[in-house]
């Protein structure tokens, strides 16, 4: 199966620690599990660092945009 983890939140918050935890298993149980979030600002550690470290690197980092287009 394949499985398309997305968010709009960069940071490392506790929503996003068991949305890892959950696309790791999946990985693991022989899914294809991608990830898609906007990059952290460069100062910033957030989930697409916590991602790559847990050997799953985002596929696609999303624009962080403000207001209403």
């Amino acid at each position: 199966m394949r499985i398309l983890q997305l968010t709009s939140d960069w940071k490392w918050t506790g929503p996003a620690a068991p949305m890892l935890e959950l696309a790791l298993a999946l990985r693991d149980r022989g899914h294809d599990v991608v990830l898609a979030c906007p990059p952290a600002p460069q100062e910033a550690e957030g989930l697409a660092l916590r991602a790559r470290a847990a050997g799953l690197a985002p596929a696609l980092l999303l624009d962080r945009a403000k207001g209403i287009h």
